[in-house]
């Protein structure tokens, strides 16, 4: 089965490039066992910070075993992608009945098609999963920062890289939390902080310091470093309490 690779002009000419590497290769090892990929994240967005960006993809394939992760692998790391989710439909019909092979909820926002069927169009998510999986995502970030800090206390550019790649993830839990609570929510990371100030109350100092740390327009001293680690923690355990409160 045939399929055009969809391009988006928009997209950084590295990224095209990587896309239509994996979606060439991934098409001539599986056939008609590859349904779609799917371009998410903030580089489906407009937000490409260069090297550091992740490009994520989702890969769906008819059956997913560990001989085919095997073969999408090297594929996948050739063509650039740096992070990506494979999954299968528990269905023919791959409708919202979906259930234990379903990507979370939170993933399905800001998505372009690169390849294949638009298995996601129409696909609807429940306010209560919705609500359920952004809490899980924000308190595991919480957890994890813990865990991460005690393991890395003594090395600096781990603790910023950590808290780099934390500020993505809480980015995207706070873009579900405004859905939550506004119904509507916004696109870019700067104006998903800025909403979550507005409308939750959250601190701006904290989250326009991580976001500039993340875009390296920001390298503190190591003891600012830890301070706004600490602050950082206290606005996940913040945004995790609203999404209790929410009904």
């Amino acid at each position: 089965m045939a399929h055009e690779i969809r391009e988006d002009a928009s997209l950084p000419e590295p990224v095209r490039a990587g896309l239509a590497q994996s979606c060439e290769g991934l098409a001539e090892a599986f056939g008609d066992q590859l349904l779609s990929i799917t371009l998410y994240g903030g580089v489906a967005r407009g937000e490409h910070s260069g090297p550091s960006s992740d490009v994520n993809v989702l890969v769906v394939l008819k059956e997913v075993t560990v001989e085919a992760l095997d073969r999408a692998a090297p594929i996948i790391q050739e063509g650039g992608i740096t992070a990506w989710r494979c999954f299968s439909p528990v269905s023919e019909t791959c409708t919202a009945r979906r259930t234990s092979s379903r990507p979370s909820s939170s993933t399905f926002k800001s998505i372009t098609g690169c390849w294949g069927s638009d298995l996601l169009e129409g696909l609807q998510i429940s306010t209560d999963h919705l609500r359920l999986r952004c809490e899980q995502e924000i308190k595991n970030l919480l957890l994890r920062m813990r865990r991460f800090y005690v393991n890395r206390a003594h090395h600096t550019e781990l603790i910023e890289a950590t808290l780099a790649s934390a500020t993505s993830s809480f980015l995207a839990s706070l873009g579900v939390l405004l859905r939550l609570k506004t119904r509507s929510a916004p696109v870019t990371r700067p104006e998903i902080a800025a909403a979550s100030v507005r409308e939750s109350g959250l601190d701006e100092g904290v989250l326009r310091d991580a976001l500039a740390l993340k875009s390296g327009d920001y390298r503190p001293e190591p003891g600012e470093l830890k301070r706004l680690y600490g602050d950082f923690m206290c606005l996940v355990q913040q945004a995790a309490d609203i999404v209790d409160e929410i009904e």
